[in-house]
């Protein structure tokens, strides 16, 4: 069984600007994480439309999928949270794959925001 950290890459907790920031420590059994960095290239950001495709896109995938951007983060197959990001133009989102296909989701989710993205 490992031990994979999301967020620092540090388990526990720390303040930042007055405010307590919790890291949730996820015990997943078997594979590594695989994670990617993405800028937005479109004017509009990653608005309504590209989210629910997003969605849609990662709930094709067993492994657990987070979107990171600054100190947010978002299930990757829910439009409302990865909506709740606000993901801007030129904004570089985080995205990092911890599960049994994660090569598989990786190469997936690579292909459809660096190639398919609608807008």
């Amino acid at each position: 069984m490992k031990v994979l950290v999301s967020g620092s890459g540090k388990p526990g907790f720390q303040i930042k600007q007055g405010t307590v920031v919790f890291y949730e420590i996820q015990w997943v059994q078997g594979g590594n994480m695989k994670a990617f960095d993405y800028t937005v290239r479109e004017q509009s950001g990653i608005h309504a439309r590209p989210a629910v495709k997003l969605a849609m896109e990662s709930q094709k995938y067993n492994s657990r999928i987070i979107l990171f951007l600054d100190e947010k983060t978002a299930d990757a197959s829910d439009v409302m949270a990865i909506m709740g990001l606000n993901i801007k133009f030129d904004d570089i989102i985080r995205v990092e794959i911890t599960g049994t296909d994660e090569d598989t989701a990786y190469e997936g989710l690579r292909d459809f925001l660096f190639n398919r993205l609608p807008y």
